[in-house]
């Protein structure tokens, strides 16, 4: 399919899917970590370097919840850093962890057993 404007050097776009009424793109260097109850956790390891992982965590429950108070984003860009053992501080992962603590527990969870 193509290299993009924002894609690192040697990525490629390898197909796309369909997430509510947007397409996504997927990556080439796009590497699945887990799934849990519409939730999707991957590395995007062009990205990922000096220890830290570029990781993206995607809403792709067909049926979310509209309105009371959550977030529509559908896409949460985070980093962690695998030395410090910590996630980088930004408005994702704020909002994932104010509106879905669940999720972003078990985002931690998945990336810890990942490193390991």
């Amino acid at each position: 399919m193509g290299k993009t404007d924002n894609e690192p050097a040697g990525v490629q776009t390898v197909g796309s899917r369909m997430i509510g009424n947007r397409s996504y793109k997927i990556r080439s260097d796009e590497r699945l970590i887990g799934k849990r109850d519409g939730w999707e956790l991957s590395e995007l390891t062009a990205w990922s370097r000096d220890g830290w992982l570029s990781l993206r965590v995607l809403d792709a429950r067909v049926d979310r919840p509209k309105g009371n108070g959550t977030p529509r984003m559908r896409v949460y860009q985070i980093g962690y850093n695998t030395a410090q053992g910590r996630v980088a501080r930004n408005l994702y992962w704020w909002r994932l962890t104010e509106h879905w603590p669940e999720v972003s527990a078990w985002v931690l969870e998945k990336i810890k057993e990942d490193t390991r």
